[in-house]
């Protein structure tokens, strides 16, 4: 049997590649062996590139995304002299600038635009043999597409992340976003089907489900009865399910529902992207940022929903106060996650065509990104950039929560802060705990030299609720540190009922803190002088 081999390039290994399994299905049945293959980014093109040869594949199909490009393309290159078998290229980095890629890349011998089932289930029926190179189908409603796992697919994904569409297209028109398009129009799935297909997925207890719609409450009242049936069924399942959440749908009645569900089932991601109405308008997104602001801080304040908000700069009308103010806002909401992303200018997204109309300069390869516009100049975007990768570093690792706390307090808003962080930030590869932990000594340092103290106990401190390792960086080995570990031994030798193993665990493996400053024993350990940390759940047992 001739094979047909379907290749995916991904981020990373935790992320598998949908569409690959959505095009095995589509062709089942028509007399090949379908073989799905997933590399990631970090493989070598010519390591790709001698695999599909050694194959000997009757076709080869690859899906081009933003991540993968240079990689399709240095494929192209070097299949393209030897290959003796015909080559499909589809997904968004192809759908919508097709002619450039059969024109730029002679391996190319086929481009499928769009939603691909439909026209690569005709591909194959031909035999490969369209005279047309560049082929635009029409699927059929997104509710008559299988679905795309089987048990043992989904067998496979046990250490990895399930994609997961309920329904397909956006009814909003964000000129940045490729389902802003008129041929992305929004089609769902019933709740019933729905309910069935994620409780195939959930039996194999996957520790994440992303429910890829690009606006899950699109329909509010069909959202909630998905939540609904998540929460009777996984409360206690032990996976979580993410949701991308259009903040200005959300309603006290969607509040009230999510009140139940417990923590750790559900994550929502809220793009608000600007606070600002007129940027907010000239990039077509719909929002309101004082009903999205109280939307958000009810979802945080009465539900145990893990929230991640984004941001993205180099908008229209947006400077850099501008971002400033919009940062400090969303800051200030106390999201468990929050990325400040920078403008891509996406091959077919209106804000692509516009570019010119905002003065937008952009790197022509991927991601895209804007370098400068009307409102921010080149020397503005290292500055953006830096910050928000110490949001990754500081703010979204979870891992100096009580140390950001006593920082931001010293300055007037979290932009200052994080802005004064991104003038000794050179290495911003390097985002690891060690490194932001010399960040933070050397501004507390030159800024508060008198507080080095305190924030050495906040920082210690952040690293034990972090971390449940006994291989500690050396600037907590104090004489504090080992004197509170004699005293614990102590305790436990002459005080065991109180000092039990059924208190703190282990002695030989309970991890010891014992603050340098009274400043600390009172704010964060209730006067008491030792913590002792006996799981990896962050919570210390005073005494």
């Amino acid at each position: 049997m001739e094979k047909i081999l379907l290749v995916g390039v991904n981020a990373r290994f935790s992320h598998p590649n949908a569409a690959l399994f959505y095009l095995r299905n589509a062709v089942a049945g028509m007399g090949y062996d379908v073989v799905l293959k997933e590399f990631t980014i970090h493989a070598r093109p010519e390591e790709i590139a001698r695999y599909v040869l050694d194959e000997r594949p009757a076709a080869a199909a690859f899906s081009v995304y933003i991540w993968n490009t240079r990689i399709a393309k240095r494929l192209m290159e070097i299949l393209a002299p030897v290959k003796d078998f015909p080559v499909v290229l589809g997904g968004p980095e192809v759908s919508y600038n097709a002619s450039e890629w059969i024109e730029g890349y002679p391996g190319t011998d086929f481009i499928i635009t769009g939603h691909g089932e439909e026209g690569f289930r005709r591909l194959v029926e031909a035999g490969f043999s369209s005279t047309a190179r560049i082929i635009h189908s029409h699927n059929p409603h997104f509710s008559e597409i299988p679905f795309p796992y089987t048990d043992e697919d989904l067998v496979g994904f046990a250490h990895r992340n399930v994609y997961y569409e309920s329904s397909r297209g956006c009814p909003f028109r964000c000129a940045y976003c490729l389902s802003s398009r008129a041929d992305q129009k929004l089609e769902f799935r019933d709740v019933e089907r729905v309910g069935e297909e994620i409780g195939r997925i959930a039996s194999h207890r996957p520790k994440l489900v992303k429910i890829v719609d690009r606006t899950f409450n699109a329909d509010a009242a069909r959202a909630r009865a998905i939540w609904k049936r998540l929460m009777e069924r996984y409360a206690e399942h032990g996976t979580t399910f993410h949701f991308e959440v259009h903040p200005s749908l959300l309603g006290e009645e969607d509040l009230v529902l999510l009140e139940s569900a417990p923590a750790g089932l559900f994550q929502f991601e809220l793009g608000i992207q600007s606070t600002h109405r007129a940027t907010l308008e000239a990039a077509g997104r719909r929002g309101n940022w004082e009903k999205e602001r109280a939307a958000i801080a009810a979802l945080l304040s009465r539900t145990k929903v893990s929230v991640h908000v984004d941001l993205i700069a180099a908008l229209p009308f947006e400077d850099l106060a501008g971002i400033e103010e919009s940062f400090n806002r969303v800051y200030a909401l106390g999201a468990r996650h929050f990325q400040l992303g920078t403008l891509k200018l996406l091959p077919g997204t209106e804000m692509r065509e516009r570019a010119g109309e905002y003065g937008m300069r952009f790197s022509e390869d991927p991601p895209y990104e804007v370098e400068e516009n009307y409102w921010l100049s080149r020397d503005d975007m290292p500055l953006v950039k830096k910050i928000a990768r110490l949001l990754d570093g500081l703010y979204n690792s979870g891992a100096f929560r009580i140390t950001l706390s006593e920082l931001l307090s010293r300055f007037a808003t979290p932009w200052e802060l994080y802005a004064a962080f991104a003038a000794m930030f050179a290495d911003t590869s390097d985002i690891s705990w060690l490194r932001m932990h010399g960040l933070i000594e050397d501004l507390v340092s030159s800024t508060f030299p008198t507080d080095i103290a305190l924030m050495r106990d906040c920082l210690s401190w952040d690293w034990f609720s972090s971390f449940d390792t006994h291989r500690i960086p050396a600037f907590i080995k104090n004489d504090a540190m080992r004197a509170a570990r004699r005293t614990l031994d102590e305790l436990v030798r002459t005080r065991a009922g109180k000092y039990s193993v059924g208190v703190i665990g282990d002695p030989a493996r309970a991890r010891v803190f014992a603050p340098e400053t009274v400043e600390f024993r009172v704010k964060y350990m209730q006067g008491k002088g030792i913590a002792v940390f006996v799981g990896g759940n962050g919570v210390p047992v005073l005494l």
